[in-house]
């Protein structure tokens, strides 16, 4: 932290030091920015005195930390336009009375850890990330209840006739029923194997990336959930055409 009030110092996270600030040869090769070398910011002369690892949100553009008098000299006149400043009490003071003695000035407001997650949230609440996902997630949904239960239903079509022949020779309903389920469960647990498994090895993947990952086990249980509904969806409109289906006449056929 000494180094950063230098003179230029800044600190440039690791994955723009990789890609968008790392120097380009001719050979297209990238050279990675390293400590020490010399970045240019506004017409001023800027040095790499550390590389940190930030977590990736959703704008990839190179972030640099630098001291507020590096700060001021990057940028004449944005002073006054800085966008906030994130502080750390002492262990024995009382963050709620810190707070209102900051909010005391008209210019100034003074939020804790849980209030600017909430204002972070809010924000990316009014814009149309929220709807753009929301959409995509469903027209997925859609796609994959469409998908699965034709599939099921076709594969239940071209073997109606083995059905038929169970019935034929004293198998029940139940029986029928149980076997359905069976293979519905057994093809929604395999699909969803590979799902997570290729999820997991994408995330491993993208790790060390410009591109955020987060695989929360709420997300994991979500998606067990809408694998079992599909798999019920499926399961019960194949039970429909099995029962429904004739055995004299199929055997016949």
């Amino acid at each position: 932290m000494r180094d950063l009030r230098r003179e230029g110092g800044i600190i440039v996270d690791v994955y723009s030091a990789n890609g968008s600030l790392a120097k380009v040869h001719p050979d297209g090769t990238k050279e990675p920015l390293r400590l020490g070398q010399t970045l240019e910011i506004n017409g001023k002369h800027a040095i790499v005195v550390g590389i940190c690892k930030v977590t990736q949100g959703f704008y990839p553009q190179p972030i640099i930390y630098t001291a507020l008098s590096q700060f001021s000299a990057f940028n004449p006149g944005m002073e006054n336009k800085i966008g906030y400043i994130l502080v750390k009490t002492n262990p024995q003071a009382n963050i709620e009375t810190v707070c209102q003695l900051i909010n005391a000035f008209p210019e100034l407001k003074a939020l804790t850890r849980e209030e600017f997650k909430d204002l972070i949230r809010d924000f990316f609440l009014k814009t149309g990330i929220l709807i753009n996902f929301g959409l995509s997630v469903a027209l997925g949904l859609i796609i994959g209840f469409s998908i699965a239960g034709q599939i099921f239903y076709i594969m239940t079509l071209e073997n109606v006739v083995y059905y038929a022949l169970i019935k034929a020779v004293g198998g029940t309903g139940k029986m029928i029923l149980q076997m359905i389920v069976f293979q519905a469960a057994l093809v929604g647990a395999v699909g969803y194997a590979l799902g997570i498994g290729v999820t997991v090895l994408w995330g491993m993947a993208v790790q060390d990336t410009t591109l955020a990952f987060l695989f929360p086990w709420q997300l994991l249980v979500f998606t067990g959930v809408v694998v079992l509904i599909i798999c019920i969806f499926t399961a019960v409109l194949s039970i429909q055409k099995v029962f429904r289906a004739d055995p004299k006449m199929l055997m016949g056929t």
